[in-house]
């Protein structure tokens, strides 16, 4: 005797096998909203009346803007718990990373390690890092900058197994508990920021072949303001 609900059943089990049912596929890309904002992990608001963000935590990207040979800016609210990294992301060598790490066992949380070929885009975005400033209040209100310049090895050093970090500390004055300005300009390979108007330092020196998405990254319990954000038209 035919038993077609069963050979139904088995062929339903099938597709639904096809379709991921064993779990939930591991995103490979971000997730932009409406406007072209989005990230990796984010938490945050937005009010588009008047053009301001709040990141809770997570990184915020623009789904358009890419950074080589553009300028940039927008205003952030000082706290005096004020914590937040301005990252540049490189899509253009973003293959051969991936490739590299397809196969790499890395360490996600403790006492856990995943390969590159399993990894989401939460978890890769921070191999994809060309420069990243990190920004800390201190209590005299100064913002305490930290700047972490990244590259990848085999394109700035070939043979090099190990991530090379350039490592810079010093103050940049804001504007206590109000809004302050950040402006960057990259050009050639090099990156120029200032603060109120207030220049950087030195200009920071990049890979002047990398270009990809700026995102604003935000840990979680520090919570960032942000208005007026200002992306020019940059290097396609």
């Amino acid at each position: 005797m035919s038993r077609p609900w069963c050979a139904a059943a088995v062929c339903g089990l099938l597709v639904l096998a096809a379709a991921g049912c064993n779990g939930p596929s591991r995103k490979k890309d971000f997730e932009f909203d409406g406007s072209g904002w989005g990230g990796a992990d984010l938490e945050h608001r937005s009010s588009p009346s008047t053009g301001t963000f709040q990141i809770e935590s997570g990184l915020l990207l623009n789904r358009d803007f890419r950074w080589a040979d553009s300028e940039f800016s927008f205003d952030f609210f000082d706290t005096p718990d004020l914590k937040w990294n301005l990252v540049l992301l490189d899509s253009v060598f973003l293959s051969a990373r991936r490739k590299d790490l397809r196969d790499t066992w890395i360490k996600t949380a403790p006492k856990k390690f995943e390969l590159g070929k399993d990894l989401g885009p939460a978890q890769l975005w921070v191999f994809d890092r060309v420069a990243e400033m990190g920004f800390r209040r201190d209590q005299k209100g100064t913002t305490y900058k930290v700047l972490d310049a990244w590259w990848y090895p085999r394109i700035r050093d070939e043979g090099r197994q190990a991530d090379v970090r350039l490592k810079l500390v010093y103050d940049v004055r804001v504007r206590r508990s109000s809004w302050n300005t950040f402006r960057a300009k990259v050009a050639g390979g090099r990156l120029t920021y200032w603060v109120n108007g207030e220049a950087g330092k030195d200009p920071i020196t990049i890979d002047a072949r990398a270009n990809g998405r700026l995102g604003i990254f935000v840990q979680k319990g520090v919570p960032l303001r942000l208005r007026n954000f200002r992306l020019s038209a940059g290097a396609p």
